[in-house]
């Protein structure tokens, strides 16, 4: 009799054992898939913005990228990539332009022109995904590369980002997942993209 109380035991722990931990791999399954489906949602709608706001990247002599921030044909570069000879193509376009103003870290650009299609500023915070739109040159055209990250920290005057690139992407514009212009891009010493944020662009435009 006690031998077989001690098989039954035995039996019933280890149906217990198996359920739980079926339960546990079940469990572990659906996170997998929920965070899969939320990858994907979120690498649809980057995509999708990246269509969006490609026709708002201009190039400064195919080694570096602006943006257009106003309708009327304002451009925002960094003043690392310009100099006054440098050309401005605008969705492969060459522009004749005139330099508005400039300090440290911009040049405000003027082209002729209106209905240019224009941005919203948005927050960074650290850990969101994000992604980067620059134009190159290709041989002798312009086309726009893009790249994605995240950010990993935010210092006073700079978003931190785990983005590797290469320096002609240099002025290239950082978004986030809503195609919000967070800001814009230089290099550290690494190579990796940081950002000079969006209100250091609104302070320097004076929105």
């Amino acid at each position: 009799m006690k031998n077989i109380i001690i098989i039954f035991l035995a039996v019933i722990g280890g149906f217990l054992a198996s359920y739980f931990y079926i339960n546990d791999r079940l469990s572990e399954g659906f996170v997998t898939i929920e965070r899969q489906e939320i990858i994907i949602k979120e690498n649809d709608a980057i995509v999708k913005m990246i269509d969006r706001v490609e026709n708002s990247v201009v190039s400064i002599d195919g080694v570096g990228s602006g943006i257009v921030v106003f309708s009327d044909g304002l451009i925002i570069v960094p003043a690392s990539v310009f100099s006054p000879n440098s050309k401005l193509f605008v969705n492969g376009e060459l522009k004749d332009y005139v330099v508005e103003k400039q300090n440290e870290d911009f040049v405000l650009l003027k082209i002729e022109g209106n209905g240019f299609p224009t941005l919203e500023f948005g927050d960074a915070e650290v850990g969101q995904s994000v992604f980067l739109v620059g134009s190159i040159s290709n041989g002798d055209n312009i086309i726009k590369s893009v790249n994605v990250g995240i950010i990993k920290r935010i210092e006073e005057d700079f978003l931190i980002t785990n983005i590797l690139e290469e320096s002609r992407l240099v002025g290239s514009s950082l978004f986030d997942v809503d195609g919000k212009v967070l800001g814009i891009n230089i290099l550290d010493e690494s190579g990796f993209i940081k950002t000079i944020p969006a209100h250091k662009i609104q302070q320097f435009i004076g929105l």
